[in-house]
């Protein structure tokens, strides 16, 4: 866990684990939907966060899980001759209705 308060943070940026070089995909599995969480619990609504990674699938479902996130979009980018995505991902603002 982040040592950070909820809703506390306007943006945040992580290099995920691609399960390459160190971890393996049943890792990386557990660890992705941990830190999407903690990306919810975190950012403010409205804030977004940054995350790279090769893993476009398991990236892709953990946020779909993530009822408070929403994929804003991505784009490729060399890391180290390595093709990765870097997501965009945004804490939904939250809406309340008048009576």
């Amino acid at each position: 866990a982040l040592a950070l308060r909820d809703g506390t943070a306007d943006t945040l940026l992580c290099d995920m684990p691609y399960g390459l070089r160190c971890g393996n995909a049943r890792k990386n599995r557990r660890m992705y939907g941990a830190v999407v969480a903690e990306v919810a619990r975190v950012l403010v609504p409205g804030a977004a966060a940054w995350l790279l990674t090769t893993e476009d699938e398991l990236l892709r479902s953990c946020v779909a899980a993530t009822p408070q996130l929403v994929l804003v979009g991505s784009c490729s980018v060399d890391n180290s001759g390595l093709v990765a995505q870097l997501y965009c991902v945004a804490r939904r603002c939250e809406t309340t209705t008048a009576n």
